[in-house]
């Protein structure tokens, strides 16, 4: 006689939300399918999330969790703002390819998420991680390190659309052909050598931690 599986933690519901999420959509995706892709009823699924919103709320706090203790170390690496600026890169680049479902769901309903009140905490969330770049920028403008024509929340912006796209494609061998030290490392020569000061390029930058 076959024994009833147990009932699924609740997170192993936001790790099949967030793959739904990040496949079709939050408006592709339904509490019925959240249900049957971690195995229970419909019904039982509200027994751990009242609605839709609460459970991309939870994923949010999952990614999180993740990215923002390691962007405030990278924040505090030593060495200058070139070596801080490398760390939150490897960072957070990291970050988004151990949570692929997580990182794609998230910017993939960014502009759902700012303008849903419920949804707030991961707004806040993402301006504190953002504030970490454009204060590690704004120290390597400051220092004579980095640029000073660029606006720290471009940089940060080139910087965090150059990351999504690795954590997208970086899980095919086909697109990148290459191990993913070797291409975060490229990540890492292009943008901090184009942010760089034409009186510091020296060199080209290494990977932190390689």
């Amino acid at each position: 006689m076959d024994h009833p599986q147990p009932a699924p933690t609740r997170g192993r519901i936001v790790q099949v939300a967030s793959r739904l999420f990040a496949e079709h959509g939050y408006h592709g995706t339904s509490m019925r399918d959240i249900a049957a892709a971690a195995g229970i009823r419909p019904a039982s699924l509200y027994n751990h999330f009242p609605g839709k919103e609460d459970i991309l709320l939870a994923v949010g706090h999952r990614y999180f969790a993740t990215m923002w203790p390691a962007l405030r170390a990278a924040s505090e690496h030593p060495g200058g703002p070139l070596d801080r600026l490398l760390a939150l890169i490897s960072a957070a680049t990291e970050v988004g390819r151990n949570h692929r479902y997580e990182h794609q769901a998230l910017v993939g309903e960014m502009r759902l998420i700012r303008r849903t009140p419920a949804l707030a905490p991961l707004v806040e969330s993402g301006l504190a991680c953002i504030a970490l770049w454009h204060e590690t920028i704004a120290v390597g403008q400051r220092d004579g390190v980095l640029r000073d024509d660029v606006v720290p929340a471009a940089a940060t912006w080139l910087i965090f659309t150059a990351i999504t796209g690795l954590v997208d494609q970086g899980h095919r061998s086909d697109v990148l052909g290459d191990p993913a030290v070797r291409t975060v490392s490229a990540l890492c020569a292009v943008l901090v050598d184009g942010l760089r000061h034409p009186n510091t390029r020296t060199g080209t930058p290494a990977l932190v931690g390689a």
